[in-house]
């Protein structure tokens, strides 16, 4: 009996044991949301997602979807700022 993935089902994803987890699993959820991107996750393993070698397809996205990952990359670019100024902070 073979199980297959249904649409719209919320898959359990594996702990990747990266320090940016959350960051990554967010930028997944945006690609997702582009069809073609998601054709290319689907098949990919989550070595082929850690080491960015699916980074090549990311030119054929959309210019939404583009859009939202730049403001997410701001956004993990700013929270790392903030823990290093505390962690600055809690050394002197």
């Amino acid at each position: 009996k073979a199980e297959g993935h249904v649409e719209g089902e919320k898959v359990e994803n594996p702990d990747t044991g990266l320090y940016y987890d959350e960051y990554l699993r967010q930028v997944i959820d945006v690609l997702e949301t582009d069809k073609h991107f998601r054709e290319k996750l689907q098949t990919a393993d989550i070595e082929e997602i850690k080491s960015g070698k699916l980074s090549r397809e990311l030119d054929l996205v959309s210019h939404h979807v583009r859009t939202r990952l730049d403001e997410l990359k701001r956004q993990e670019v700013a929270r790392l700022r903030m823990l290093i100024k505390a962690k600055m902070d809690s050394v002197q």
